[in-house]
């Protein structure tokens, strides 16, 4: 048995150093993109398992990802339970950034989940010294 306990701490340990290098790696790469996206005031997406699918086998999955270009605007879609319709169309000359951003996201959606958890709301903010505040909190998806 203790090679059962010893395989269960480097699984442990490598779940760690990856949740560890993953929220550097993501909060890098989201410094990058408000970097280079001035307009740009909150990402945010939700994330979760679904506890049931009709039958079919749940799985993990990364929501609609939106930008929005400002406070207001993010606040009304969370009011509003609709946040797509109050995202911000990022303009093409400033949009390639976030796009890929998006794209290395959605290829990577394992780690999304190491990092920020299972039924996880996720709103990255520029702050007002330019830096990046993360915040995630419990998020139910109703099924």
């Amino acid at each position: 048995m203790p090679k059962f306990k010893e395989l269960t701490k480097s699984l442990s340990d490598i779940k760690q150093q990856l949740r560890t290098e993953g929220e550097t790696l993501l909060a890098q790469e989201f410094q990058e993109v408000f970097d280079k996206t001035p307009g740009l005031y909150a990402i945010h997406w939700t994330q979760g398992t679904p506890g049931f699918n009709d039958g079919d086998p749940c799985y993990f999955s990364v929501h609609e990802i939106c930008a929005y270009e400002s406070k207001e605007k993010f606040d009304q879609g969370q009011d509003e339970g609709d946040p797509e319709e109050f995202a911000w169309d990022i303009p093409k000359d400033q949009a390639k950034p976030f796009n890929d951003l998006i794209k290395a996201l959605g290829e990577n959606e394992e780690l999304l989940e190491i990092v920020y958890g299972d039924n996880q709301s996720i709103t990255i903010t520029r702050k007002k010294d330019g830096s990046i505040k993360t915040e995630t909190e419990e998020w139910d998806m109703g099924y």
